[in-house]
Formats: structure tokens, sequence, C-alpha cells
């Protein structure tokens, strides 16, 4: 057996033997919510919870109006422990984007899920403009926009833009450059790919 088997055998273990598994913090969070929070170094916890305890993304917090999605993008990237590789990549970027595609494949109703706005009115695509989670922001934005024909795309995208309060912010120049050049202009991440 390999190491990450192991881990997954004893991860299961302890997660059997927890009584209150379900119950939420003192600040309305499940143990889901604190694992899209940490996001790098939870994935094996988070995919866990979801595959073998049956743990829905989509379950609001009712002190703050997030779910899973909204907690993955809810810290500023510079913020976050994480090893960087390059100035250009980082191994979060990846297992993050890594954890979204995986809760979006799980969860039918994943797009009503990012786009639950919380107490502040702010949905996930916000959170993710601004505490320039990028990669996120764009898998979202291809998750909204990929039932649209493309001739009504620019449109949509238009107004989910406007709906998400974003088009006077910094970050979201930021993200429109990234758009651009840092992601060879808006090649759409394939959201269903197999993780």
């Amino acid at each position: 057996l390999d190491d990450r088997r192991i881990d997954l055998k004893v991860l299961r273990y302890v997660l059997n033997r927890v009584e209150n598994i379900y119950e939420c913090d003192a600040e309305g969070r499940t143990l889901l919510h604190r694992c899209a929070e940490l996001g790098y170094c939870q994935w094996e916890m988070l995919k866990s919870l979801i595959e073998y305890k049956h743990f829905d993304a989509t379950t609001v917090n009712s002190r703050n109006g997030w779910n899973a999605f909204h907690y993955g993008v809810s810290v500023h990237k510079d913020q976050m422990w994480f090893p960087r590789v390059t100035e250009r990549h980082c191994v979060h970027c990846d297992s993050l984007l890594n954890i979204y595609r995986y809760m979006i494949q799980t969860h039918a109703n994943a797009l009503q899920a990012v786009n639950k706005v919380d107490a502040e009115g702010r949905n996930v695509f916000y959170l993710a403009i601004i505490n320039e989670h990028f990669p996120i922001a764009k898998l979202i934005l291809d998750l909204v926009l990929e039932n649209f024909p493309s001739e009504v795309r620019l449109k949509k995208y238009q107004a989910y833009i406007n709906q998400s309060k974003l088009s006077r912010r910094v970050e979201f120049a930021k993200f429109l450059c990234y758009l651009r050049i840092g992601n060879k202009l808006y090649e759409p991440i394939a959201i269903h790919q197999k993780i």
C-alpha cells in the first residue's frame, strides 16, 4: 500500500469514531466548511467527508450565509499557507481548482450554490475575485455560461458581472487581465474533467 491509501484508511478510521462529526462549531461552520476554508492541505479530508460521510457542500451556515463554495475562496490567496512553486504557479491553486471541480461534479445544484448570496449580498464569484482566486472565478464563470449558446454568452457574462457588483473593483480589473493575458484569452476550464 502506498502512503496515500494508508492515510485514507486512518482518516476513515478517525471519521468513524467521531460522535459529533455533523455538529457545527461556535461560528456555525461544519467540518466540511472548515476543510474547504483550509483548501490546499485538506483535499483528502474534504473528499472523504463528501464521499464517505455524505456531507453536502451546499449546506449553508445560517450565521453568514456561506456554503463550502464560499469558504473555499474566503481567504485572500496571499494570506493562505501553501508552498509556492514559482511566481506564476502554486500547488494550492491546482489543489483548490481540483476541489472546486470535484464539488461541482458531485453536487447537482452547484450552480445554485455558487450563486447563493451571503449575509452581505456577495456570491462565490465575488469572493473569488476580491480574494484573487482567479482560476476559481473563471471556473465559476464557465459554469454559469456553459449552457448558453455562444451568441448570447457576452450578454450573459455582462449581466453576471453586473449582478455580482464587481465592475468597479480593482481586483476585477486584475481578473480581466488574467483572462486576457495569463490565461490565453479565456479558454474555458474543463468543468467536468475527471479528478
